[in-house]
């Protein structure tokens, strides 16, 4: 047994070296045909529109093959310098150089990895499913499956997750990785892309010393060997993990540099200030105290964290004029800490004088009052201009601006889209795999995602289960009966005949009816939010990496048709346990895949605007709406109450007031406080005078047209031997319009298709750069 054993790990050893061996030579075939960077920042600025500023005049370097430490207090804007260097936020000053040349970086998007500090994945997925997907959607096209597969192999051997390679991510609900390397599937998913340039927000965060330690040398490997350029921002590193890093990085509050270049440097350069680390303490943790005042200098007096500032930028001067730091440089510094001195007594001597300047001013003021009135006027002057200039600002910037404007986003977008589908399209930098490509890619991950787990496909059927159910317990008993017939209505005084004589005796089909549409539509959003909701931060992070719209779109609806498909189905054959149906039982299931269809669609839409836990609330307001509002039986036209004829002014106006508005709500719960709808001449079905934006919504309801598909359907039964038409012209409905009906129901829910996509692609623009 243990020479069987020996054998097979000694075979397993062979194909594991022979498998690396053959990614390391596709990965260094790869890394020749694609670009490399060191990136030079000079002067970086980043203000608020109100004026606050952000980051001041931060220049550096991140040069290629090394790996750099960003740290800081909180507030510092060590994140905010990678969204100005990427281009996900707008640079108020200075300029990117990439190999010595000014350019943009976001340019080369498709070379850029950037790893959030969130662990952002597919959390039902394994750790090879995840990485495939990130690497088959992101490499080069003209690169070859096996090529694909053995990068995707070399990284997960890399990173140390090969023993959980099949393994699932996990949750809090489903049992999954350890948290180390859920952090190292992170990283992962932007290093099998084979990036030139990699950012990564906190990678160490939420981990021991020991596994932060191996993923920093992990990522200080790739750098020497792949050539990559890589920044990480870290939190109280260990000092063996901060040995790993080749550059520092060292920011303060209010974004202003204190220090940048080799981090065997920073040291010394402390020193040269008056500094001195303790021998035992951490380097890191001592530069960030030092950063933030907590330190003292022997050289600089009442030292305070401002001053750091002033003497990085007297120490790039120096050593413009004094490469090799000799005298030349130790004279220039010597005389910033001079002037850095001078400066804080000044500053302590303005300080201590300021109070009886102030008490001066305040007792001159107080006299006649006009002072604090100009204070108060002036404070409101300067609150309006700062109030109109932001949303003047913010108002072009959303909608017009050049590089993050939503109008030239979307003419982008539009032309980007067209480009899918040419295959000559070519994209400076690498050109992606096309359309029907990343669809397939999508479409495979979203049915292993939607029917790969039984147990939450089975528990998502537990609500189109209830609703047939809970409507066929409703519809027991049900009854039609028809009008009384007009012979015996003839010797019936004028106050009987308002009721049976003009319409049905008993008639449960609308409000039976009414009861299945409404509990449907609320089973169909609930259901349909999942598809995008539960994954909204996942398609942000994906679509910042070059995931197009629509083929994510197109995947994720496609398959979930089938899902509503065996929802209706259920809800069909479980509403026919008490329901006896008189028309066709194949229209009640044909209505019932329609309205899931369409419900699913507006799961779809309201998901991406709302908050995903909200859902199922939101749901059951946003369908009671519909039905009640604009659905052609609890709002008509015209209602006759005990009687009397109410008119609806709401209706038959284009221009309405909120009186109006009230009174429409008043006879709405009139209405549905009416056990007998009523209709006579006197009060005829007029829908072609509604106003004109409320006769859009009335089409435009799906309720509208699924109720009278429904009440047709059962009520033709009758027709052929009881006069039913006054019954539906009070509803205004039609026998021959079942396929119509059915027809309006599947564009509502492809005019939601579309406004999801646009929804995708307006809504959460900042995370998507």
């Amino acid at each position: 047994g243990k020479a069987l054993s020996s054998k097979s790990e000694a075979a397993f050893k062979n194909r594991v070296d022979k498998h690396l061996e053959d990614a390391n030579q596709a990965v260094e075939e790869a890394i020749k045909k694609e670009l490399h960077f060191t990136i030079r920042f000079e002067g970086l600025e980043y203000r608020l529109p109100d004026g606050y500023s952000i980051m001041k005049d931060v220049s550096g370097e991140f040069k290629q093959g090394r790996l750099c430490a960003v740290m800081g207090p909180s507030g510092a804007g060590k994140t905010t310098l990678f969204n100005l260097i990427t281009g996900k936020a707008k640079r108020t000053g200075g300029r990117v150089l990439l190999n010595g040349e000014e350019e943009e970086l976001s340019r080369y998007r498709r070379l850029v990895g950037f790893v959030p500090q969130e662990d952002v994945m597919l959390r039902s997925a394994t750790v090879t499913d995840v990485l495939n997907f990130s690497a088959r959607r992101r490499l080069p096209s003209s690169m070859k499956e096996d090529e694909v597969n053995h990068l995707v192999a070399k990284y997960i051997y890399t990173l140390g997750i090969g023993h959980v390679a099949d393994s699932v991510i996990g949750d809090e609900r489903r049992r999954g990785i350890s948290g180390g390397q859920r952090k190292r599937v992170n990283v992962g998913l932007e290093l099998v892309s084979n990036p030139s340039v990699l950012f990564l927000d906190e990678p160490t965060t939420g981990l021991d010393a020991s596994t932060a330690l191996d993923l920093c040398r992990t990522l200080k490997f790739l750098c020497h060997t792949e050539q990559l350029t890589a920044a990480a921002v870290i939190h109280s590193p260990s000092q063996s993990t901060f040995e790993q890093f080749d550059d520092f990085c060292l920011l303060g509050r209010g974004g202003q540099l204190i220090y940048m270049g080799g981090r065997e440097g920073c040291l010394p350069y402390f020193e040269l200030l008056g500094f001195q680390k303790p021998l035992n303490q951490n380097p890191a943790d001592f530069f960030l105290e030092v950063a933030m005042g907590r330190r003292e200098s022997k050289k600089l007096v009442n030292f305070h964290w401002s001053g750091l500032f002033v003497l990085w930028k007297a120490h790039e001067r120096a050593r413009e004029a004094d490469p090799e730091l000799k005298e030349g440089y130790m004279k220039a510094m010597e005389d910033a800490i001079k002037k850095t001195n001078q400066d804080t007594l000044k500053r302590q001597m303005s300080t201590r004088t300021q109070p009886e300047e102030d008490n001066k001013n305040q007792q001159g003021e107080g006299g006649g009052g006009g002072g604090s009135l100009s204070k108060f006027c002036n404070s409101i002057r300067d609150f309006f201009q700062r109030f109109f200039y932001v949303v003047s600002v913010e108002y072009y910037r959303y909608w017009f601006s050049s590089d993050s404007g939503l109008l030239p986003e979307m003419y982008e977008w539009g032309k980007a889209t067209l480009c899918y589908f040419n295959p000559s399209y070519d994209h400076p930098t690498r050109e992606l795999p096309n359309f029907f490509y990343l669809f397939y890619l999508c479409f495979g991950r979203a049915f292993k995602q939607t029917y790969g787990v039984f147990d939450d496909f089975m528990g998502e059927l537990v609500l189109p289960v209830a609703v047939g159910l809970l409507v066929s317990a409703s519809a027991n008993g049900l009854t039609f009966i028809g009008r009384i017939e007009p012979e015996v209505c003839e010797v019936l005084s004028p106050a009987q005949q308002i009721g049976s004589c003009t319409q049905p005796v008993s008639d449960g089909y609308q409000t039976v009816g009414n009861f299945l549409l409404i509990a449907s539509g609320f089973a169909g959003i609930t259901m349909g939010s999942s598809t995008f909701g539960a994954e909204r931060t996942i398609f942000y992070r994906q679509a910042s990496t070059g995931l197009p719209v629509l083929p994510y779109f197109l995947a994720k609806v496609l398959t979930d048709l089938p899902k509503a498909g065996i929802a209706g189905m259920l809800t069909t054959v479980l509403f026919f346990v008490q329901f006896f149906t008189v028309g066709s039982a194949g229209n009640v299931f044909g209505l019932l895949i329609a309205m899931y269809f369409c419900f699913f669609a507006q799961g779809y839409f309201l998901s991406i605007l709302l908050p995903y836990g909200a859902i199922p609330l939101i749901g059951v307001v946003w369908t009671l709406f519909w039905s009640i509002a604009f659905g052609g039986t609890v709002t008509r036209l015209s209602v006759r109450i005990g009687g009397g004829c109410l008119y609806h002014p709401l209706l038959h106006h284009s221009r309405f007031s909120s009186k109006d508005m009230t009174d429409a709500f008043m006879l709405t719960i009139a209405s549905m406080c009416s056990s007998t709808p009523l209709s006579s001449p006197s009060c005829p079905q007029e829908r072609d005078s509604l106003n004109p934006f409320l006769q859009w919504l009335f089409q435009m309801s799906p309720f509208r047209w699924a109720n009278e598909a429904f009440y047709i359907n059962e009520v033709n039964f009758y027709a052929d031997y009881l006069d039913v038409q006054d019954r539906l012209d009070f509803y205004g409905y039609d026998l021959d319009n079942f396929t119509t009906d059915i027809g309006a129901i599947m564009l509502i829910g492809l005019f939601y298709w579309g406004l999801t996509v646009l929804a995708l692609k307006m809504t959460g623009r900042d995370r998507m750069k």
